[in-house]
C-alpha cells in the first residue's frame, strides 16, 4: 500500500474514534442533566426544596443545608426510591439548632366596678399562678378568667409585679392594669382631682422596689348645669364665684377679676356644660363692665347675663357701658342690665340679728336682702330665686353672715315659696317669726301660705296679712289659639331639639334654654293641655326603645313642672320607634326620629257639656 493511502486510512479511523468519544461524552452529560432534573422534581414534590443535587456520572450527590437531621434523611430516602440507595451520596449539612425562645408573658386586668376580666399568658410556675382567684376575693366581684398558662419558669420580677397589680386592683374600681416582668401600668379613673392625687400617692406607697410603675389617672369633669359666674365690687372689696370648662378658661376668668380689683384666691369649678367656647371671654367682658361702672355685680347663668349697677351709678356711664357690652357679647348671650333705684329695706343692719327679706313689687321685680350663712348658701338661694321668678327680675342684696342660725337656708327657701304666691308683697323672716303681707290672685291665698310654712318649717310664729284678689276669667277673644301655641313650641324645637345623654333620660345642659322658652309658651297658653311625646329611632329592641321614649318624655315633664309656672295639664307618653318622621336607614333620618314633640289636646268636656 502506498504511504499516502495508508495515511488517509489511519486519519479516517482516528476521526471516527474521536467522534465516538464526543458522542459518548454528550450522552453522559445529557443523562446527568436529566437525572438532576428528575431528582430536584422529586425532592420538591416531597417538600424538601432546600436540597440541592449534583450528578456525577451514574451517581447523585445530595447537597445543601437541611433544617434538621430528619429532613436530611428524608431527602436521601426520596432520591434512593427513585435512583437506588447505592447511587446516592448524602453530603448535605444540618443547620445548627437554636434554643427555644421564651414566651412573652403579659397579664391584662380590666375592672368596671364589680366586673373584672383577666386575660394574657402567664408562667405556670409563677408565685401568683392564678390571679383570677385573688381577684375573686374583692367583695362583690364577678371575674371572667381568660388566662393561659405555659410550663415555663417565671422571669425575674414577674411574681412581684403580679402581686402588686392584684393588691392595687382593690383601689381602682374603674381601671385597666397591664403587667409585665417587673413592670405595671395602671390606667384608672377617679371622682375628682383630690381623689386622683390620693390614689396616685397610695399606689406609689404600695409599690415594691422591684416593680416599675406607670400610672395614668384621670378625673372626668362633671356636667354643671346651669353654668354660672358671679362677680361683685362693693366698696373696697370684690368677690368672685365661677365655673369654667377647663383650667385655662378658669385662669382667664380669675385674671380678669384680679385686673378689676379682686384680691382673693378663687378657684373656678371645672366641668362640662359651658354654653359656648367664648365662655371665659364673655365673663371677662362682664367683669370689666362692673369695673367700668365703678361697682355693682354681674351674674351669668348659661347664656343669660345680668348686670346690676350700684344705686349711685351715673346714668350716662351706665348707658354707655351696658350698650358697649351688648355689642361685644357673642351669640347666644343676652344682657339684662339694671340701674336700681334706692329702696329702703331696714333688714341689712349688721347688729348680729339674723334677718331676711324677699319683696316683689308691682312690676314683678324681686328684691332679696338680709343674711345667709356663707357664699355657698348665697349662690344656692340666688339659683333658687332665678328658678322661681326668672333671673332677669331678681335683685340679690343678701350677704354672708356666720351668725345665721341652723336651718336658716330652709327659712330663706320657704320665704321665696310664699312670695311666689303673691303678685305684690313681702316676706320678712327672723329667727323666731315670719311676717307676710301683700296681695295675690290665688284661690284660698292665706290657707295656701300657711300650708307652705307648716310643711316646710313646722310650728312657727307667723303674722300674715294678705288680700286675695279674684282672678278675672279671661275673655275668649284673649285666649291664644291652641294650634298657635303648638306651632310656637314646634318652631322652638326645630333645630333646637331637646337632647339627652346616650341611652339615657338625662337632659343635656345645652337644652335647658329650650326648656325655659317652652315653659314661657306654656305659661302664656295655660288654657291648653299638652301631651309630651317621646320618640326614638329603630336601633335596638322595640321594647327598650318604648321604655326609653317614655322615660325621656317624663324627664321633660318633670323639668317643666319644676319651674312651678302656671300651665295647663301636661302628660307624658312614649311612642318608641312607632312614629318615624324620616328614614331610619340613614344617620340623618335616625337623628330626626330621636325627638320630643308637643301636641295640644282637646279640652275634656265638663259636666255641663255632657
Amino acid at each position: 500500500m502506498r504511504p499516502a493511502a495508508l495515511i488517509t486510512a489511519v486519519s479516517g479511523i482516528v476521526l471516527i474514534a474521536f467522534a465516538a468519544v464526543l458522542f459518548a461524552v454528550a450522552q453522559i452529560g445529557q443523562m446527568e442533566t436529566s437525572a438532576e432534573r428528575q431528582a430536584r422534581a422529586s425532592l420538591t414534590a416531597a417538600g424538601q426544596s432546600w436540597a440541592g443535587v449534583q450528578a456525577d456520572g451514574l451517581r447523585l450527590v445530595l447537597q445543601g443545608t437541611a433544617p434538621d437531621e430528619a429532613a436530611r434523611i428524608k431527602a436521601q430516602d426520596v432520591l434512593a426510591q427513585v435512583f437506588g440507595a447505592d447511587l446516592v451520596d448524602n453530603e448535605a449539612a444540618v443547620a445548627v439548632s437554636k434554643p427555644p425562645e421564651p414566651p412573652v408573658f403579659q397579664l391584662e386586668i380590666l375592672r368596671n366596678h364589680e366586673n373584672i376580666s383577666i386575660f394574657g399568658l402567664i408562667p405556670q410556675t409563677a408565685a401568683a399562678a392564678n390571679p383570677a382567684k385573688v381577684a375573686a376575693n374583692i367583695a362583690g366581684s364577678r371575674v371572667v378568667n381568660l388566662v393561659e398558662q405555659v410550663n415555663w419558669d417565671a422571669p425575674a420580677g414577674w411574681a412581684d409585679a403580679v402581686d402588686f397589680a392584684l393588691n392595687a386592683l382593690e383601689y381602682v374600681p374603674l381601671s385597666k392594669i397591664s403587667v409585665g416582668p417587673g413592670t405595671v401600668r395602671i390606667e384608672a379613673a377617679s371622682s375628682d382631682d383630690q381623689a386622683k392625687t390620693a390614689l396616685a400617692n397610695r399606689l406609689e406607697a404600695m409599690r415594691p422596689d422591684t416593680v416599675a410603675l406607670t400610672a395614668s389617672i384621670v378625673a372626668p369633669r362633671p356636667v354643671i348645669a346651669p353654668f354660672t359666674a358671679f362677680f361683685e365690687i362693693s366698696g373696697e372689696s370684690a368677690s368672685l364665684r365661677c365655673t369654667a370648662p377647663d383650667q385655662e378658661n378658669a385662669q382667664a376668668i380669675i385674671a380678669a377679676a384680679t385686673a378689676a380689683g379682686y384680691k382673693g384666691s378663687a378657684r373656678c369649678r371645672i366641668g362640662l356644660g359651658a354654653p359656648s367656647a367664648d365662655w371665659s371671654a364673655v365673663v371677662a367682658k362682664a367683669v370689666a363692665a362692673v369695673s367700668d361702672l365703678g361697682g355693682g355685680r354681674v351674674s351669668i347663668e348659661d347664656a343669660d347675663v345680668h348686670l346690676t349697677a350700684q344705686e349711685a351709678a351715673d346714668k350716662q356711664v351706665f348707658t354707655d357701658v351696658t350698650t358697649a357690652l351688648r355689642v361685644e357679647l357673642p351669640e347666644p348671650y343676652v344682657l339684662t342690665a339694671t340701674l336700681p333705684v334706692p329702696e329702703p329695706t331696714g333688714d341689712n343692719t349688721d347688729d348680729g340679728i339674723p334677718r331676711f327679706l324677699a319683696r316683689k313689687n308691682a312690676a314683678n321685680r324681686v328684691l332679696l336682702s338680709g343674711i345667709v350663712l356663707d357664699e355657698a348658701d348665697q349662690s344656692t338661694a340666688l339659683a333658687y330665686a332665678h328658678a322661681k321668678f326668672g333671673a332677669a327680675v331678681v335683685d340679690d342684696r343678701t350677704r354672708a353672715a356666720a351668725y345665721a342660725p341652723e336651718g336658716w337656708i330652709q327659712r330663706v327657701f320657704t320665704a321665696m315659696d310664699a312670695l311666689e304666691l303673691l303678685s305684690e308683697g313681702s316676706v320678712f323672716v327672723t329667727a323666731d317669726q315670719i311676717k307676710i303681707d301683700g296681695k295675690g290672685q290665688v284661690l284660698d291665698l292665706e290657707q295656701k301660705i300657711r300650708a307652705i310654712l307648716q310643711n316646710s318649717l313646722g310650728p312657727v310664729e307667723t303674722e300674715i296679712a294678705v288680700d286675695e284678689i279674684p282672678q278675672p276669667e279671661p275673655e275668649a277673644s284673649d285666649l291664644r289659639d291652641p294650634a298657635e301655641c303648638e306651632a310656637e313650641i314646634a318652631a322652638l324645637l326645630d333645630g333646637n331639639q331637646i337632647l339627652f345623654a346616650p341611652n339615657s333620660a338625662t337632659i343635656e345642659p345645652q337644652s335647658l334654654k329650650t326648656l325655659r322658652e317652652i315653659a314661657r309658651v306654656l305659661n302664656e297658653c295655660q288654657h291648653v293641655d299638652f301631651e309630651i311625646g317621646g320618640h326614638t329611632d329603630s336601633q335596638g329592641r322595640e321594647e327598650m326603645n318604648l321604655n326609653l321614649s317614655q322615660q325621656r318624655a317624663e324627664s321633660v315633664l318633670d323639668a317643666l313642672l319644676a319651674r312651678r309656672m302656671l300651665m295647663g295639664k301636661l302628660k307624658a307618653k312614649g311612642y318608641g320607634e312607632a312614629e318615624p318622621i324620616a328614614d331610619n336607614e340613614t344617620e340623618e333620618g335616625r337623628a330626626a326620629n330621636r325627638r320630643i314633640a308637643f301636641e295640644a289636646l282637646e279640652a275634656e268636656p265638663t259636666d255641663e257639656q255632657n
